[in-house]
């Protein structure tokens, strides 16, 4: 008898019938408790075959050893009730408990009123996303802090997607490289309602790249070199919010990471994708990421100067926290309105430092509902991110020289405007002046900052409203991976059509024409006849 079927035969002997199910190849053994099918469908669809683990791990043959390890393991799950979501696989010639997103009767998220600023729900599961994505992972995943300890990574090491976590806590670390891995993990899937076919054979019922970014399509062979009319490849359903339709979109402008050796577009990167406890948690803030990136670009590309605030007027003590914190480690602060005809508010927040070790500037921006969650965002991240350039330029100059490090034009930016040859691209910021009370802009956003208040579906809502009134389609794709909605989960990615996206590296760009003259229309800040034609490289990224 073959080894599969010593086992299996050992198991209907000792243990209840649908008290486990074995999973068993010539390769791979792993014992399920219970006889779920749905739970057995949903660990296939997150762990697969367990490829993630080396074969050598794998290997298993039945004898008198594996005989009494599955007696052992047999009777403790017979003497307890089984646990929901985890898996025993065989590895290393012994039985690790891993964990996966079994479906569980959860709550269903309305996004209905929670009083919350932040406009989250907060009903996700993030407890359990930290162990089914932790280090007992049924998808072989480390999750460990960085080798300073400001940050968490998660890391898949057969596929080398890594999330990673900054925050002022561990808790608040783990949470973030767990979710940022989903989000990229969710980036690299092909989902099952995905369909495989050429353009030509889908006709009206799909967009091409162009029609999903508003450029020529004159420009779609140079900013979409993975485009090919005529090969067949997958397309994601996809809703456009405004029209009420759904178009086919090409798979690898939504899911990014499916084969990034071989990149569709010179825009590759996570832009607009998000997660939420609701699908319209997810779209919301994908669209915000969106808005709040085509506002810096706008200025950056155009060379236009937006209201500056005034620093006196920021009285909310959190915002002075963070001000001065930033302050205190050697940057001078300068945080501008970046508005758009979206008419959500967006901050942006340049640091310019101050003496040796500082980077020369540092810019981050952020989009919310409710302005001072807008500017805590733009704080924040400034001060968990601006330390960590610092150390990775200062490793840039002792491994490479001050005079040899123009690959960071391409590789990190944001580091390449910390070098001092960079400042005076950030001339026309600084010398603007402080015309905005902090106050004045509130006020002018209270309205939206109250919608805030009743929930995400309510944000979501008046975010469509105000993208209709500004003549702007949102086209929303659902990215949730297999799993996720167990953990009350769900992912999406927006493109708003027309606006600028983000391109990281010094590579060829999508401006939707007109771009600056569209939004000066509503915006006194934007250069109207601003020259879009050579854009200086970003300082994002």
């Amino acid at each position: 008898m073959s080894d599969v079927a010593l086992l299996t035969g050992f198991v209907r002997r000792m243990a209840p019938a649908g008290a486990v199910t074995v999973l068993a190849t010539p390769s791979t053994l792993a014992l399920l408790p219970g006889a779920d099918a749905a739970c057995q469908a949903q660990l296939d669809a997150f762990a697969g075959q367990f490829s993630v683990f080396p074969a050598f791990q794998r290997r298993w043959r039945w004898h008198a050893m594996l005989q009494a390890q599955l007696a052992a393991l047999l009777a403790r799950l017979a003497a307890h009730e089984p646990e929901w979501g985890c898996v025993y696989l065989y590895l290393e010639g012994a039985f690790s408990k891993r964990y996966f997103p079994a479906p569980a009767a959860r709550a269903t998220a309305t996004g209905l009123a929670t009083g919350r600023r932040d406009c989250r729900t907060g009903t996700a599961d993030l407890d359990g996303a930290v162990r089914v994505f932790g280090n007992a992972s049924a998808q072989g995943l480390v999750l460990q802090p960085s080798p300073g300890g400001d940050s968490y990574h998660c890391y898949q090491p057969a596929t080398g997607l890594l999330g990673i976590g900054r925050g002022s806590t561990d808790l608040q670390r783990m949470r973030g490289a767990v979710l940022e891995y989903c989000e990229r993990w969710a980036g690299s899937t092909i989902p099952p309602t995905a369909r495989h076919a050429t353009y030509a054979e889908l006709g009206e019922a799909a967009w091409r790249p162009d029609q999903v970014t508003g450029v020529p399509p004159g420009q779609m062979a140079l900013l979409f070199p993975g485009f090919d009319a005529g090969q067949p490849m997958h397309w994601l359903p996809c809703r456009l919010v405004h029209a009420g339709v759904e178009r086919l979109l090409p798979l690898p402008m939504i899911n990014y990471l499916l084969a990034p050796e071989r990149p569709f577009s010179h825009g590759q990167n996570s832009n607009g994708c998000a997660l939420g406890s609701t699908p319209e948690e997810a779209a919301l803030f994908g669209a915000l990421e969106l808005i709040e990136r085509d506002g810096l670009l706008l200025a950056w590309y155009s060379r236009s100067a937006p209201p500056r605030f005034a620093a006196a007027s920021i009285a909310s003590a959190p915002l002075r926290q963070r001000y001065c914190q930033l302050a205190l480690a050697g940057y001078d602060v300068l945080c501008f309105d970046i508005t758009t005809e979206v008419a959500l508010p967006a901050v942006m927040v340049l640091l310019l430092g101050r003496g040796e070790g500082r980077l020369a500037a540092f810019v981050t921006a952020a989009c919310h509902p409710d302005p001072e969650e807008a500017m805590a965002a733009a704080l924040g991240e400034a001060h968990s991110l601006v330390g960590v350039t610092e150390r990775n330029l200062a490793r840039q100059r002792r491994r490479h020289g001050d005079d040899a490090l123009d690959h960071l034009r391409d590789s990190a930016q944001a580091q390449f405007y910390g070098l001092a040859s960079q400042r005076h691209h950030f001339d026309f910021l600084a010398a603007a002046p402080e015309t905005l009370a902090w106050q004045d802009f509130a006020a002018a956003h209270a309205r939206s900052a109250d919608t805030a208040l009743r929930g995400p579906a309510a944000a979501w809502q008046m975010l469509c409203a105000h993208a209709a009134r500004a003549e702007y389609e949102l086209v929303v794709a659902d990215i949730t991976p297999p799993g996720l909605p167990a953990l009350g989960l769900h992912g999406a990615r927006v493109f708003i059509p027309g606006t600028l996206p983000l391109t990281f590296g010094d590579k060829p760009l999508c401006l939707p024409p007109g771009r600056p003259a569209r939004a000066a229309r509503h915006c006194a800040w934007v250069d109207a006849d601003a020259d879009l034609s050579q854009p200086l490289l970003h300082p994002l990224g």
